[in-house]
């Protein structure tokens, strides 16, 4: 079975179809791991390579040296100009120090290297650094808190230490600052005197899970870097804690710790937004950073990867230890009949391995926008048996007939098992978009009676590999795409149904309006017989946006996806050989993201080669409504580039499929009323009706307080204005068929940041000039 495991180290040189490397903003310090030697990823571990302290330390120190001097401050400047800020981290293995020594642009600047003691040929390498870039610190990454032998003034062992190194290098720090911003003349000053309210904001919870949010709420106050870090609770605190929930499996104490620091984390943005005056092009949505979500998930088919060699003993315990999950407290309930002290040890090296990495990936990708992040409690086994409805080679006619009901069951076992009872109202109070880090269809989860992809925007980012989430983050953090203008002009539409008469005559019904309505657009379509013409098209056109319109189907032999172009499989081995690619990529294809088990989906194969955002099925669609969704992104999307409607690409694709169910739904009631026996003058003014109608719904889908009444405003207004027998009750709503996956919250919409910087009157002072 091919493992599709993401590379870890950035983009470089790879820059093509309007990517971009993302620019420094001034002061931005860079971390470098360098790994003492390569070691190819498991799907069931986080990396072997990549030790769990390296997060841990990165996490805890400044990202920007601007930062240090009056953090809050620094926060609110950049809350100011809606700045994307990751936390600048990278991976280079030691064979690959030559990459980065030509390919970082940034000479000039801030460079702190973790390092292993028995890298190969340590010392060669930290000369070559030390003579290649102006300012050089290093961090044991074996002992973080210890010095390197013989590098003992440039050893960073704590933030603290870390900020009297800088000061001790004043001269290099206001060179560096000075010489990537010529006009700024920015001192290097170190202030952390913050007021007694921020120091009481950002206390230190003994509960794991809350870390990310205690580093992310440091980064914007500081608080933690006055003095030596408190580690977050004694032991002896935090096994009176466990005692304490122990006998209540459901005991939400520790998911309101999260809740406290979430409430808090908006309080201190909205207050930025405030004090400032910031204004925004478009409605609320869209003002507050993401919330970034995390729940981890068991895969049912994670135990089928071992190597038949492996030990009946060792087997044993891995399905046992893959069968386990949490309870609402986040603790593990393991029977002790039957379980040696073995399995118990098995089982919890694993649940800390994982919940430690998914913790400070999570804080990493929040790092872009400082947002807030839930990790929920680990499921296995109890909603396994929900999910196994959708294993794709069980869904029929009468499945996606019945799918909205069976995902619903799915959604509310969901919310059951990661959130405690009354508490979603408070996780899901605030309009804002959402990331997930998960394999889960989180889209899913019923809140208020909807789904949450009705109710918020939702991008994902898979959990399986686990190298796959550190990419993401190091890929976005590297390099970056704005939908432009000209963006139609620089999409692709793949056409891949068969060439043979009279196979696939529906989708070839449709090709001929597709390309009319592309010349329009100024777009650019091939039908495709072979996987050659793919190749071939993706090479002449490097497309900006991608488009397949092709069957999809699954290998459940190797777990896997892929995409039919005449009958040809497209797979992952293919669009990585031949880097078939695109910035922005929209699968109209059935079974193209697979639920249940399948590791190897055609999507982690377009990340690798490049994409940044792609929306996929989990379900068999229609060729119609496939057809359809993307004829409207296409129309939209005129009109999206021009406007400042949307301020990112996850926020235009998801109003794209969301609002596809109600437009259905009026479009068929219209079919209807066209064909019905009512007289000229009444069809007249039915269809007047419901053309105003669809836009009144239309301004009330684009809001997210209007929204979750929207659809019963729909049909009582239908109810008014046809006659029930012509109102259409047969559309399936296969929105929720649809996942969008990657980052497409950080694919801004040039015309948006244009209307947001002339509203508030600055240019982008911040970004580096070298």
């Amino acid at each position: 079975m091919r493992n599709a495991i993401r590379k870890l180290e950035p983009i470089q040189n790879e820059i093509m179809n309007g990517i971009s490397q993302r620019p420094l903003t001034i002061g931005d310090i860079e971390y470098i791991y360098i790994p003492k030697k390569r070691i190819f990823p498991s799907v069931l571990v986080p990396p072997e390579d990549f030790e769990l302290n390296i997060l841990d330390v990165l996490a805890s120190l400044p990202k920007n040296l601007i930062q240090l001097n009056e953090p809050f401050t620094h926060f609110g400047n950049v809350k100011m100009v809606q700045l994307l800020t990751p936390h600048r981290f990278s991976v280079y293995y030691p064979d690959s120090i030559t990459s980065l020594i030509k390919q970082n642009p940034y000479k000039i600047s801030c460079k702190v290297f973790f390092i292993h003691p028995e890298t190969e040929k340590l010392n060669e390498i930290i000369k070559i650094l030390l003579s290649e870039f102006l300012l050089v610190f290093l961090i044991r990454i074996d002992a973080p808190n210890q010095f390197l032998s013989g590098y003992e003034k440039i050893t960073i062992t704590s933030p603290i230490d870390f900020i009297q190194k800088l000061l001790t290098k004043k001269d290099v720090v206001e060179r560096i600052l000075l010489e990537s911003f010529p006009k700024q003349q920015v001192p290097f000053e170190v202030n952390l005197d913050i007021t007694d309210l921020h120091q009481s904001y950002n206390p230190r919870y003994s509960f794991k899970g809350c870390d990310a949010n205690y580093l992310t709420l440091n980064q914007a106050l500081g608080n933690a870097w006055i003095e030596v870090e408190d580690e977050g609770g004694s032991q002896e605190q935090i096994i009176e804690e466990t005692d304490v929930i122990m006998n209540d499996p459901s005991n939400p104490s520790r998911f309101k710790s999260i809740l406290n620091q979430i409430e808090k984390m908006d309080e201190l943005e909205i207050m930025v937004l405030e004090d400032r005056g910031i204004i925004f092009p478009n409605h609320k949505d869209e003002w507050l950073s993401p919330l970034v979500l995390i729940a981890p998930f068991n895969y049912p088919t994670l135990s089928d990867i071992f190597d038949p060699s492996t030990e009946k003993d060792e087997l044993r315990r891995w399905k046992r230890t893959l069968s386990h999950e949490q309870s609402l407290n986040y603790l593990s309930y393991i029977p002790r009949e039957g379980y040696t002290q073995d399995d118990i040890s098995a089982q919890a090296r694993l649940q800390i391995s994982k919940t430690s990495y998914l913790d400070f990936l999570g804080y990493l990708h929040a790092s872009f926008t400082n947002s807030p992040v839930v990790r929920f409690p680990q499921l296995a086994n109890s909603i396994k048996p929900h999910l196994s409805f959708f294993k794709p080679e069980t869904i029929n006619t009468t499945k996606r007939t019945h799918a909205k009901k069976l995902i619903d069951s799915f959604g509310n076992r969901l919310s059951s098992r990661i959130i405690p009872k009354g508490l979603d109202e408070q996780l899901f109070l605030i309009p804002r978009q959402i990331v997930a880090i998960t394999d889960l269809p989180i889209e899913w989860l019923i809140f208020k009676g909807m789904n949450l992809c009705f109710h918020y925007d939702v991008t994902r980012i898979p959990e399986n590999p686990y190298g796959g989430i550190l990419a993401s983050f190091t890929a976005n953090a590297h390099v970056q795409f704005t939908v432009k203008n000209d963006i139609l002009g620089r999409t692709l539409i793949i056409l891949g149904a068969s060439v043979e008469d009279g196979k696939d005559e529906e989708f070839k019904s449709y090709f001929n309006t597709i390309e009319k309505q592309a010349t329009e657009l100024n777009c650019q379509t091939a039908r495709c017989s072979s996987i050659k013409d793919v190749v071939d098209q993706i090479t002449l056109h490097k497309p900006e946006l991608l488009i397949f319109d092709c069957h999809g189907g699954f290998d459940s032999d190797t777990y896997s996806s892929y995409l039919e172009i005449n009958g040809e499989r497209l797979t992952g081995v293919d669009i990585i050989k031949y880097k078939i690619t695109a910035p922005l990529i929209f699968l109209s294809a059935c079974h193209t993201n697979p639920n249940y088990g399948y590791l190897n989906k055609i999507a982690n194969a377009f990340f690798e080669a490049g994409c940044l955002a792609i929306t996929a099925t989990y379900f068999p669609i229609s060729i119609y409504s496939g057809t359809s969704i993307y004829y409207r992104l296409l129309t939209n999307l005129s009109n999206a580039v021009e406007l400042s409607v949307h301020k990112n690409w996850l926020s235009f694709i998801s109003h794209i499929i969301r609002t596809s169910f109600y437009k259905e739904i009026i479009y068929q009631t219209q079919e209807n009323v066209g064909a019905s026996t009512l007289n000229d003058l009444d069809k007249t003014a039915i269809i007047k009706g419901l053309h105003d109608l669809n836009l009144e719904i239309g301004l009330n889908f684009l809001r997210f307080d209007l929204r979750p009444n929207a659809l019963s405003l729909m049909f009582e207004k239908l109810n008014e204005l046809v006659p029930k027998h012509l109102i259409d009750k047969k559309t399936i709503p296969e929105y929720i068929f649809y996942t969008n996956m990657g980052r497409g919250d950080l694919v801004r919409f040039e015309c948006w940041e244009k209307k947001f910087d002339e509203l508030n009157k600055h240019d982008n002072q911040f970004r580096y000039k070298g």
